[in-house]
């Protein structure tokens, strides 16, 4: 195929590497958190606490809040949701 479909494919490669590394990093530091979640499927995780309902998205770090998606992966999306839970949580 020639250079371009070289640097394409390792473009990819590198993407998928990235991600997959993104992955194991979001959900280490998922598992060690002491929140409750659940899987919703291979790619999201979904928290529920009272009012509360977010969806985490591990492989890129992001997540979705009442439509409007967020970033900046696990520790950054902790911070967030443990400062809208209820207070005697």
């Amino acid at each position: 195929m020639g250079d371009m479909g070289d640097d394409f494919r390792a473009m990819d490669k590198a993407k998928k590497e990235r991600h997959k590394n993104w992955f194991e990093k979001n959900i280490k530091i998922i598992q060690e958190s002491g929140f409750f979640y659940k899987w919703a499927g291979e790619y999201c995780i979904i928290f529920r606490q009272g009012n509360l309902s977010v969806d985490f998205y591990p492989h890129t770090g992001r997540w979705k809040y009442e439509g409007k998606m967020y970033s900046g992966g696990a520790e950054h999306f902790l911070r967030w949701y443990k400062n809208r839970l209820p207070v005697n949580y």
